[in-house]
Formats: C-alpha cells, structure tokens, sequence
C-alpha cells in the first residue's frame, strides 16, 4: 500500500503534466489546391509562416480543397464540420462565398468564418458569424471607376467574365454607377474561350481602355490583354486586383508594360511592414507569394489574438471581435465595422513587373 507521501508526490506530477498539456485549435483554410495551384499553395505556406515565425505550438492548420468550385462548397463544409473544426479560413471566389453564406446561415452549431478573398456584396450589412477582411464589390468598383475616370479616356471596352458571377455581375453595375464615361462590354468564360472569336467581337469596338473585369486568378486574362494590344498598341489595360500573381506575368507578354493593377497592399517596396513579410515569406518558401496570402497571414493574427485571451471557440470569439473590432497585425490593421465588413484603400500600381521580382 502506497505511503500518503508517495500519492500526494504522484498527484503533484499529475497536475504538473495536465497543466503542461495545451490543447491545440485547428483551423480550417478552404482553398485551392488541386494541380499544386501557386494559389492555393500560397495561402497555407503563409499561414504555417504565421505559427513557425510565432513560435506558436497550439494551432493546426488544416487545408480542404473545393477548387474554387461553388458545387464542391457544401462537401468540403461537411467534411470540415465532420472533423470537428468550427473556426474556418476562406479564400475562394463570390460565387463561392454564395454557397458557403446559406450554409453557414442554416448552420445549428457554432462557426466562425473568416473570408479573405470574395468581394460580393451579399456578405454585407449583415450581423452574421462570417467577417471579411477586404471591402466589398462596391467599394471596389468606386475607386476602380473613380481612378479610371480620372485618366481621361473616351472609350472603355469592359470584358467580363460569366463564371464567377457573385463577384462580376454585382461589380459591373457598380463600376457604371460610379463611371461617366462611355463603355462597352463583352461578356465571355474565361477558363473556356476562344481567342479568335473574341479579337472578331473586340473589333466591332472603338476603344481606348480595357478594363478585365476577371477575379478568381484567371490568368488567362493575360491572353485578352495581348489581343488588346494587338488590335489598339496604345490601348490602356486594367486588371481588378484579383490578378494580381505572379503567374499573370507568363499570359500578358509585353502588354504588362501598359497595364495598372488595383492592389489591396502598396506597391513593393514602399511599405517596411509588406517588405518584411514578404521578405520572410520568400526565404522561408523560394517563391514569390499571392496577395490573399497576407490576407491569410492577417487573419491567423487575429484568430491567435483571440486564442491567447481565451476566445477559443467561435462563440467567444464573435463577441470578442464584435466589442474589439480593430485589430492590429504585422502587416497592418484590421478595422470590423458592426457587421464584420472592412474598408480599405486601393492602390494603383503601373510597374506590376517589380511586384513580382
């Protein structure tokens, strides 16, 4: 029989290791990842960047590919949630977001989304368990209207694309509510056209500016803005900042040289905070990330914020993010409003190439 010193030693080392025992958070980032999308790829590395340089032990990440599909969004949610998950990263289109936003709503059990890529105006306005770390379409299309306007152009030529129609269909409307001038448009699918009936429709146009209203990292964009310059050398060529990747420098040829790109982050090298990030970033991984990256990177900030004070679940968590609301992070803060929606400023930037050195 055990002497009472003997036990009482023995329990000291039982509370000793349970008090030593942390339990881990895993965080679900839905993104894609199928044929090793730089896009994808990019977003996770950032969020493991996020922990190692931490030095943060106690969360997981855990990546789920829905390929920016909006008919494989309610499988991979199931898939999350049947793994016990209920805080979640996504990053994936509008058209997406759409889905993900019904289920979320029926939703009986707790969860907490944060969404770091999709603009549509659906999400706003409204006191939900979903928070976006961008602002939303309208927002978006004023200041991409108001900047083109300010060019003085006669004729903008808008090619839009029909798949990722949460995000193109509200954006149109709001770039002519907020555009004076004279435009045209030419509705296409950009994973699927072709470029011969295109350049036919294109010549039926007097233009002066392309505006490639195309999000999703469709770089086939780059494609049409060739043809662009093809038909018109002095064409001006804007992209939405949905683009902005390194891998639009492989589809643009020398068009790249007469096109600006809206950026949701200043241009390289102006910023000591996106420098250092990206510095990081490229050491670490050899590569040149995606901007949804820092997005992502923003996001796991604010979710580990939440962690070490105890907001741990998603319940804890809303309210915390809803009495706090701004938040500061390594690459810049993040101001909620009461809905959970952001603001933030576009920058232009017209030497894109340096963006990606």
């Amino acid at each position: 029989m055990m002497s009472r010193k003997v036990i009482f030693i023995l329990l000291v080392l039982v509370i000793l290791l349970l008090s030593g025992c942390s339990s881990v958070t895993k965080i679900a980032i839905m993104t894609k990842l199928e044929s090793g999308s730089l896009v994808g790829v990019s977003e996770i590395d950032s969020a493991k960047l996020f922990l190692k340089s931490n030095g943060i032990d106690n969360m997981e990440i855990v990546p789920y590919d829905d390929g920016w599909n909006p008919e494989r969004v309610e499988s991979v949610y199931n898939e999350i949630r049947e793994d016990g998950i209920d805080i979640i990263i996504a990053s994936h289109t509008s058209s997406c977001a759409l889905e993900l936003l019904e289920i979320v709503k029926n939703e009986d059990d707790p969860v907490i989304v944060f969404i770091t890529g999709s603009t549509t105006d659906r999400l706003s306005g409204a006191n939900d368990n979903i928070y976006r770390v961008i602002q939303d379409v309208e927002k978006e299309q004023k200041s991409i209207a108001e900047y083109i306007g300010l060019q003085n152009h006669e004729n903008v030529l808008i090619i839009r694309d029909t798949v990722n129609y949460g995000y193109t269909e509200p954006a149109i409307e709001y770039f002519k509510k907020y555009y004076d001038g004279n435009t045209n448009v030419i509705n296409i699918e950009v994973s699927n056209f072709n470029s011969i009936d295109l350049e036919e429709q294109m010549r039926e146009f007097q233009f002066d500016t392309v505006y490639l209203l195309i999000g999703g990292y469709q770089t086939n964009s780059g494609v049409i803005a060739q043809l662009a310059v093809k038909l018109n050398n002095e064409v001006d060529i804007y992209y939405t900042p949905w683009m902005k990747t390194p891998n639009i420098l492989n589809t643009a040829g020398n068009s790249i040289d007469q096109s600006v790109m809206p950026s949701h982050y200043p241009p390289r090298g102006t910023d000591k905070k996106i420098n250092s990030y990206l510095d990081s970033f490229e050491n670490e991984y050899e590569y040149v990330p995606t901007f949804i990256s820092l997005n992502i990177y923003k996001v796991m900030e604010i979710i580990n914020q939440n962690i070490v004070q105890g907001n741990d679940d998603p319940t804890s968590m809303k309210s915390n993010i809803d009495r706090v609301l701004t938040f500061e992070t390594k690459i810049g803060p993040v101001n909620f409003d009461e809905f959970g929606d952001t603001d933030s400023k576009l920058y232009f930037i017209d030497d894109i190439k340096r963006e990606f050195e």
